[in-house]
């Protein structure tokens, strides 16, 4: 997940610091057509990127916060009917210690993460109300 994040953001820094050599090239009146069109597609492929990136970000931190896998997800939301909300949705803080490790600080940092238990058998919402 920390990967996604940091592509994103690098995308993202990419294509808005990008725009003002975009504008110098095409605005420049000594430069041949060729380079402003291949810098307005490189361009428009970074943006296409970005969008695809960003939101394929944006879905995997919405269902780290409702306590979901991909295929959860899938399964639940291909149904016409409403879902139950997942037995593994404790609460936001919790879902993202059971994905990022237990310290929020190093959360972000591309270390091992310092997870509680073995990654097989995680507390459902029912555990953590009788406990």
């Amino acid at each position: 997940m920390n990967l996604v994040i940091y592509s994103t953001l690098m995308l993202l820094y990419m294509s808005f610091t990008m725009i003002e050599a975009v504008i110098n090239v095409v605005n420049d009146d000594y430069r041949q057509i060729y380079p402003k069109i291949v810098m307005i597609g490189i361009y428009c492929v970074l943006v296409i990127l970005t969008l695809v990136v960003t939101g394929f970000c944006i879905f995997h931190l919405m269902i780290i916060m409702n306590g979901l896998s991909t295929i959860e997800f899938r399964e639940k939301y291909g149904r016409k009917e409403h879902f139950q909300i997942s037995p593994y949705n404790v609460s936001y803080y919790s879902n993202f210690t059971h994905v990022f490790g237990n310290n929020p600080l190093l959360w972000f940092l591309p270390i091992a993460p310092n997870l509680k238990g073995k990654g097989l058998k995680f507390k459902t919402r029912i555990e953590k109300q009788s406990s």
